[in-house]
């Protein structure tokens, strides 16, 4: 499944420190100008989150998968 992909994860952290450090951008349109700001704020926010946080992202994976058994394919949290 998709959602036990560490990086859907990842793209949510990275989505809400961006929201968090730039809450202007919400709203704004789309322009060259506009679309290279966003462009630099996503890097920004990209070198924020250190290796310790992709560390835990892919060790959590087997936990995931040993519920996702635990409950037959069925619905889980992930």
């Amino acid at each position: 499944s998709p959602d036990l992909n560490p990086i859907e994860n990842l793209w949510k952290i990275l989505k809400a420190e961006i929201d968090r450090v730039h809450p202007e951008l919400k709203g704004m349109g789309n322009s060259n100008a506009i679309m290279d700001f966003i462009i630099r704020c996503i890097q920004e926010a990209w070198e924020t989150l250190g290796p310790e946080l992709l560390n835990k992202l892919v060790e959590g994976m087997q936990k995931r998968i040993d519920i996702v058994k635990a409950a037959r394919g069925w619905y889980t949290k992930y």
